[in-house]
C-alpha cells in the first residue's frame, strides 16, 4: 500500500515539475521580442506590392516589431490590416521558433484596366476592382465604354474569359461596350472591330474567331475589313 501511494506521489511530483518547466519556458519565450522580419510575396515575377510597403503597414499597425514581445502580436489583427490593402488577396502571418516573424502576402492579379470618365484602375482576378500600382503596369486589355457597377460585374466575365483563354489572351489588346451594349473586341494584330455581342456563347465564338484569324493570317487577309462579326453561329461576318 505504502509502494502504491510513493509511486503516485511520485508521479503527481514529476507532473509538476513538467508542468512548471513548459510553463516557465513558454513565459520567456512570449517575452523574447521579434529578432527579425521575413516577407515573401507569392507570384512574385509582377510586383504590385513590395516587401517595403508590406514592412510599412506592419509598423503604421503595431509600430516598431522588432521591440516588441511575442506576446505583444495580434497575429489575426495585423493578417486583418495586410488584407485592407486591395492589392492583397490574402495574408498570413506567423511567429518561427526562432523569433522571426513571418509573413506571406498573395496578390491579387490584374486581368484587365478599365478607363471611365473619372478614373483609371485595374479590375482583378477575383472580380473587384484594384487601383494601379506605382510598382508595376500590367500588360492587360484595357476596357472602354462601360460605367456602372453592373457594367463592371458582366465585363468580368469577359475579362476572365480572354485571361483564360490563351488564344485570346495573346491576341486582344482591347474591349469596348459601344452604344448598342454591344461588346467588341480589339487586337494587336488587325484594325478591324471583332463584334461578339452579347456574352453568350462565348466559346463558340472564340472558336470561329480563332478559325479566321489563322485563316486570314495565312492568306494574308490581316486589316482587309473594318468588322468582324462573331453574333451569329457557326459563321464569321466580315464587313469592309
Amino acid at each position: 500500500m505504502m509502494q502504491k501511494l510513493l509511486k503516485i506521489l511520485a508521479i503527481l511530483f514529476v507532473s509538476t515539475i513538467v508542468i512548471f518547466v513548459f510553463g516557465f519556458s513558454a513565459k520567456r519565450n512570449a517575452l523574447h521580442k521579434i529578432k527579425s522580419i521575413s516577407i515573401k510575396i507569392e507570384n512574385d515575377s509582377q510586383l504590385y506590392l513590395t516587401p517595403q510597403t508590406v514592412n510599412k503597414m506592419l509598423i503604421q499597425k503595431s509600430g516598431n516589431i522588432n521591440s516588441l514581445p511575442k506576446d505583444a502580436l495580434f497575429l489575426n489583427d495585423l493578417e486583418r490590416a495586410l488584407r485592407t490593402n486591395q492589392l492583397v488577396e490574402k495574408a498570413d502571418v506567423f511567429v518561427g521558433i526562432n523569433g522571426a516573424l513571418g509573413v506571406i502576402i498573395k496578390q491579387k492579379i490584374p486581368i484587365a484596366r478599365v478607363l471611365d470618365s473619372t478614373r483609371v484602375f485595374y479590375i482583378d482576378n477575383l472580380g473587384g476592382s484594384m487601383p494601379l500600382s506605382y510598382n508595376f503596369s500590367a500588360t492587360v486589355p484595357t476596357i472602354s465604354g462601360i460605367n456602372t457597377k453592373t457594367d463592371i460585374a458582366e465585363v468580368f466575365k469577359l475579362a476572365d474569359f480572354i485571361y483564360k483563354n490563351s488564344f485570346l489572351k495573346g491576341v486582344v489588346i482591347g474591349i469596348n461596350k459601344n452604344k448598342d451594349n454591344e461588346y467588341e473586341l480589339l487586337t494587336r494584330t488587325d484594325e478591324a472591330v471583332v463584334l461578339i455581342g452579347d456574352l453568350n456563347d462565348l466559346e463558340l465564338k472564340t472558336n470561329n474567331f480563332k478559325a479566321y484569324y489563322l485563316n486570314a493570317n495565312q492568306r494574308k487577309l490581316n486589316n482587309s475589313y473594318k468588322i468582324i462579326n462573331l453574333k451569329y453561329r457557326n459563321q464569321v461576318v466580315c464587313t469592309k
